[in-house]
C-alpha cells in the first residue's frame, strides 16, 4: 500500500513518506540514465548526417566540375565534326558517284555484249514470227 501512495503522492509528497524516497531517487537516476542515452544517441546520428551532407556537397561538386569538363569536351567535338562535315560531299552526289563506279566496273566484256546482242535478236525474232504466225490464223 505505501507503494500506491508513493506513485500517486506528488513531487512535494516525498519528503513526507521517507520510503519512496529511495524509490523515487532510483527512478530518477534511471530516467537520467536514459534521457542522457537519447541523447547521445541524438547527437551521434546528428553528426552522422551533417558527415553524409558534407560527403554528398562534395560528391556533387566533383559531379558538376566533370559535367563542365563533357560539356566542353562536347562542344569540340561538336566544332570538328562541323568542320569535317563541310569537307565531305553531299550524301546524294556520293550515292551516285558510288552508283556510277558500281556500274561501270560492271561493264559486260566485249564477248558479253556480243551475246547479249544475239539474245534480243533471237527473242525479237521469235516474237515476230509469233506474231506473224497469230495474225495469219
Amino acid at each position: 500500500m505505501e507503494s500506491d501512495n508513493v506513485k500517486s503522492a506528488g513531487a512535494g509528497d516525498k519528503n513526507i513518506l521517507g520510503a519512496g524516497d529511495n524509490e523515487y531517487a532510483e527512478r530518477r537516476k534511471r530516467n537520467n540514465i536514459a534521457v542522457r542515452k537519447s541523447r547521445d544517441k541524438t547527437r551521434l546520428k546528428n553528426k552522422e548526417t551533417q558527415e553524409r551532407v558534407e560527403q554528398l556537397k562534395s560528391e556533387n561538386a566533383k559531379l558538376e566540375e566533370k559535367v563542365k569538363l563533357l560539356s566542353k569536351e562536347l562542344t569540340v567535338l561538336k566544332e570538328l565534326f562541323l568542320v569535317q562535315a563541310k569537307d565531305v560531299p553531299d550524301p546524294s552526289t556520293t550515292y551516285a558517284l558510288c552508283n556510277a563506279q558500281h556500274n561501270v566496273d560492271k561493264q559486260p566484256s566485249l564477248e558479253e555484249q556480243d551475246f547479249q546482242m544475239e539474245t534480243v535478236d533471237e527473242s525479237t525474232a521469235l516474237k515476230d514470227h509469233q506474231y506473224s504466225r497469230g495474225s495469219s490464223s
